[in-house]
């Protein structure tokens, strides 16, 4: 698995993240795994359109009674926390 932010905005922009920038876990729909972070404060500047990877690549193993992806980031621009979750149901997955 790759991970990464995009900034997609106009001009550039300073982020302050955690480590992992973007935690990853694997689990079930009844029971969501909790994804812990640090919060180092891990700084970074983002031209307009740079895509920024900080996690090394991941792998897992998909075993029985796996159903979800689920990713979460935590970064700050400004004095603003931002937080962005996904949850990708393994079934879509090719």
């Amino acid at each position: 698995m790759h991970t990464e932010l995009v900034n997609t905005g106009e001009t550039s922009l300073e982020i302050i993240h955690a480590d992992p920038m973007v935690g990853v876990a694997i689990g079930s729909h009844a029971a969501k795994p909790e994804i812990v972070t640090s919060f180092v404060g891990i700084k970074k500047i983002l031209s307009k359109e740079e895509a920024y990877h900080f996690d090394a690549d991941k792998s897992f193993v998909i075993q029985s009674g796996d159903e979800v992806l689920y990713t979460k980031a935590s970064f700050s621009i400004g004095a603003e926390l931002r937080t962005i979750e996904l949850e990708i149901d393994l079934d879509e997955i090719g």
